[in-house]
C-alpha cells in the first residue's frame, strides 16, 4: 500500500476512499472507525460540528457520516451548511441517529442527507450504505 503525507501533514493511503465521521460519542466513533477501516476505508473522526467545514476542505472526503445529536450544533443544521457550499454540496451525507420516526427521516432528506442509519446500527446495513455511496 502506498502512503503520502498531504500539505497539512496528514498521512493518506492512495486509492482508498476517505470517510469523515462527525460523532461526539467516543464509543460510536471507535465502532464506526473500526468497521470502516476493516472494510478498506481511510477514516478521520471529528467529535463536534465546530471545525468540520474546515476539515472537509482539508481532507476532501468521499463521504461524510454525520451524527444528528452533536453537542454544539445539530447534525441537520451542519448538513444544511455543507449543502450551501458549492465545493462541498456533492459529497454524500449519511445521517446517523437514534431518531427513527418517519417524520424525522423525511426531514433528514429535506436537510440534504442522502441516506440515514438508525442507532444501534446493523453492521451489514452500515457497510452496504457506505459502499453504495462510495462506488
Amino acid at each position: 500500500m502506498t502512503h503520502i503525507v498531504n500539505h497539512s501533514g496528514v498521512l493518506e493511503t492512495l486509492g482508498r476512499k476517505k470517510i469523515l465521521i462527525v460523532e461526539d460519542n467516543v464509543f460510536n466513533l471507535k465502532l464506526f472507525r473500526d468497521i470502516l477501516t476493516l472494510n478498506g476505508y481511510d477514516v478521520t473522526g471529528h467529535p463536534r460540528a465546530e471545525g468540520t467545514l474546515e476539515l472537509i476542505d482539508e481532507m476532501n472526503p468521499d463521504l461524510i457520516l454525520l451524527d444528528i445529536g452533536l453537542p454544539d450544533l445539530s447534525g441537520r443544521d451542519l448538513a444544511k451548511q455543507i449543502r450551501q457550499d458549492s465545493d462541498k454540496s456533492n459529497i454524500p451525507l449519511v445521517a446517523v441517529t437514534a431518531f427513527a420516526m418517519k417524520e424525522d427521516q423525511e426531514r433528514f432528506i429535506e436537510d440534504g442527507f442522502d441516506a440515514f442509519l438508525t442507532k444501534p446500527i446493523s453492521v451489514k446495513g452500515f457497510v452496504e450504505t457506505i459502499k453504495e455511496f462510495t462506488k
